[in-house]
């Protein structure tokens, strides 16, 4: 094989039950771009496992990358990262010869901080990566000539670290091939996900998204989102969610997607949902089409915090639009945040108050989350200076009690309550057991294993306390 290619994920079951039913699509969709140009790849997919020792861990990553070829590929999301350098790290100490490619959102918004500080990466490939990826290893299978040709990476070269300029994104999504789906294990994900656009031009300045997709949205036709998705109903799939943050962005787009797979598709769906864009026409069309959940992102309970962060309705309108959305959706999932560095305690007893609210009297599923630094957004920039590792962040930390904590919230069947983010409480705890000193000494880097310092901390905590276990 060319390439050995990775997706680093997370665990789909937990005590027995399952917490995660989705896939990701981008490792797919670049698959298929390496074989299309000819080059043979060896996919696999590393999946941490929370219930395993940090000691049993690392055993295992070993086993894994063992038997690979001399270029291996490996994606990940912010989450995954100090892991994947830990696995990189042993890697290149039992076969330094072979050469380290990172990409995938994790890597990309560090990538020339995450390139000076650990010199056994060889090359990061920033943002979407289906043109250049093929480039990347055709270069290094010829010994490495033309790489720094090659826009959109970031690379070593007698111990310099270049960055080669930007790659234009794919102008035509059309163009790429369908993701190399016969890679995919629906047993392991009974909900994948697939995607009808990319890019966002909203830029809400807490998201990473704007930076990685560079803004400008692009859409698939109806066409081919139709071939993709009969695809995934040949193969199996029950459930698709749809994960561009846009998926609702055009409502005449939106008529002719339903109009195209209306009676060739048998499939229930999810998409995110923007209370800025949502109509009860838009509503009605979705669920007649089998959408049975949406996601919207309210993020707080206070006008003063939501005009600050996103802007364009209030809060009072954000639940009015929730209300009559939950007329028609089976399931309606919110978004909330508390802890921002601006937030006054009067804004987090506002966003309490509506979290009841959509909880108990909407009958929501609702999240609500310590507010998270990413890298490379406004706020990052803005903020990055006042990170800070509270304990009441032990969930993240400590084994143990996110152990207790995720428990808590499963029910026999397996559904658990968003109130508490499955994400943090399993998946930091775990990385940070594998990772501390990498976490620890490289915040700027890893910086969502850390949080923005808000006024009245202590007080807040005990809010949230109460409503959320601990």
């Amino acid at each position: 094989m060319d390439i050995t290619l990775v997706n680093i994920a997370s665990k789909t079951t937990y005590d027995g039950k399952l917490v995660n039913v989705m896939s990701t699509v981008g490792i797919y969709s670049l698959v298929a771009c390496l074989e299309q140009a000819g080059v043979s790849v060896d996919f696999r997919e590393y999946f941490l496992d929370f219930e395993k020792s940090p000691e049993e861990e690392m055993a295992e990553a070993a086993a894994f990358f063992r038997e690979s070829a001399d270029i291996i590929g490996i994606g990940c999301h912010a989450i995954h990262l100090p892991f994947t350098i830990k696995a990189v790290q042993a890697i290149k100490k039992a076969f330094p010869h072979k050469t380290i490619v990172l990409g995938g959102i994790g890597p990309s918004i560090v990538a020339k901080p995450l390139m000076e500080k650990f010199k056994e990466i060889d090359v990061i490939v920033v943002g979407e990566a289906e043109l250049n990826l093929p480039l990347v290893a055709k270069a290094l299978l010829d010994g490495g000539k033309g790489l720094e040709a090659i826009g959109g990476l970031v690379l070593r070269k007698d111990g310099k670290v270049i960055d080669t300029g930007s790659f234009p994104p794919v102008a035509d999504l059309d163009s790429l091939p369908l993701p190399a789906y016969h890679h995919l294990d629906v047993a392991r994900y009974p909900q994948p996900m697939a995607m009808s656009a990319r890019g966002c031009p909203f830029g809400c300045p807490f998201c990473s998204l704007s930076a990685f997709w560079k803004g400008k949205i692009r859409f698939r036709s109806a066409e081919m989102m139709l071939k993709e998705l009969l695809v995934l109903q040949e193969m199996g799939a029950k459930s698709v969610f749809f994960a561009d943050p846009c998926f609702m962005f055009d409502m005449d787009r939106l008529k002719q997607f339903i109009a195209v797979i209306k009676n060739k598709i048998n499939m229930e769906f999810k998409c995110y949902g923007r209370l800025d864009l949502v109509s009860e026409e838009m509503c009605k069309l979705l669920v007649d089409s089998n959408f049975t959940t949406i996601f919207f992102g309210l993020e707080t309970g206070s006008d003063a915090v939501l005009k600050e962060i996103k802007g364009g309705f209030t809060v009072a309108d954000g639940l009015e639009k929730i209300k009559r959305n939950r007329k028609y959706f089976p399931r309606v999932e919110v978004s909330l945040m508390w802890g921002f560095p601006f937030e006054t305690l009067e804004d987090l007893k506002q966003t309490i108050e509506v979290h009841n609210y959509l909880k108990n009297e909407l009958k929501c599923v609702v999240q609500l989350t310590w507010f998270q630094p990413f890298a490379n957004t406004k706020y990052f920039d803005k903020y990055k200076h006042t990170l800070v590792r509270h304990e009441s962040l032990s969930a993240i930390y400590d084994r143990k009690r996110s152990r207790a904590q995720v428990l808590s919230t499963l029910d026999d069947s397996g559904a658990y309550d968003y109130t508490i983010s499955l994400r943090s409480m399993i998946g930091h705890s775990h990385v940070y057991s594998l990772a501390k000193d990498l976490v620890d000494e490289n915040p700027l880097i890893f910086p969502d294993f850390y949080r923005y310092q808000t006024p009245d901390l202590d007080e807040k905590i005990k809010l949230v306390n109460a409503i959320v276990p601990s």
